[in-house]
């Protein structure tokens, strides 16, 4: 029998349990949405301030909705995936690679984001602070954005490692059913 590598079953171990308590806190959230019945609250909040401009609730209802629908669906697609890695199944190790190339765009676009709200900052100059806001809000921001930025290139080093990773040959053997098993079902 093949030996299991510990980097398989660690990183399926690690996302099980990220899966799984990121499937809790979205339950929750769902929850209290509802609870709070979110639709009224923001109706109320625009009658409070009748002079901010104001987004349709119905449209930032619905906006929430699906923004907890779609990240329920890539929680539930990341537990089923790394169950299946810790099987050591095919499938599973693919669409585990699948998560991860989203995961890269995902970090890409924020790292854009961070290095465009650093640039606008130094810009900006001590216009990106509100009015009435201390002047060391701004330099919070600046160490806000650095620390932003370092730690998006942190996780897209460690996404292109895991993914590299499971492209490799040694991995991509775990995944292959043993020759034997195929010979023992054909007979």
């Amino acid at each position: 029998m093949e030996q299991k590598s510990v980097f398989v079953s660690v990183l399926a171990w690690i996302f099980i349990i990220l899966s799984a308590i990121g499937i809790l806190m979205l339950a929750m959230d769902a929850v209290v949405f509802w609870m709070l019945q979110f639709d009224k609250l923001l109706a109320q909040s625009a009658a409070l301030n009748p002079n901010q401009p104001q987004l349709p609730t119905a449209l930032m209802t619905s906006v929430f909705r699906w923004i907890i629908v779609v990240i329920l669906l890539l929680q539930v697609w990341m537990l089923a995936s790394s169950i299946g890695l810790l099987l050591r199944k095919n499938w599973a190790r693919i669409s585990f690679m699948v998560l991860i190339v989203i995961g890269l765009i995902w970090n890409a676009v924020y790292l854009l984001i961070g290095i465009l709200g650093m640039v606008g900052i130094h810009f900006a100059g001590t216009m990106a602070a509100p009015p009435g806001m201390p002047p060391e809000f701004q330099a919070f921001m600046r160490v806000f954005m650095i620390f932003f930025v370092i730690f998006t290139i942190a996780m897209l080093v460690l996404f292109g490692c895991i993914l590299k990773k499971l492209l490799s040959a040694d991995i991509r053997r775990e995944f292959v059913p043993p020759e034997n098993s195929t010979a023992t079902l054909r007979a």
